[in-house]
């Protein structure tokens, strides 16, 4: 019985880079919510999530792109 075996796929050191600046960003907005749980860094909180974010989705959206790319070259 042969089962197709996909190949091992590795993570680079800048996606664990990107990785771990997120959950520590995540984690300072914890802290800075819980330390003075006032309207703006309330409302600031938030915002910073979502900058973080979009940064992480434009990160995750080039590196796919440049991956498709490799393997498209690789296949012809």
């Amino acid at each position: 019985m042969s089962e197709d075996v996909e190949p091992e796929q590795r993570v680079t050191a800048l996606e664990l880079f990107f990785d771990l600046v997120f959950a520590f960003a995540i984690a300072q907005v914890t802290a800075l919510i819980a330390h003075d749980p006032r309207a703006v860094p309330a409302l600031a909180a938030p915002a910073a999530v979502a900058v973080l974010t979009c940064a992480l989705m434009a990160y995750e959206f080039v590196h796919f792109h440049e991956a498709r790319e490799r393997l498209r070259h690789a296949l012809t």
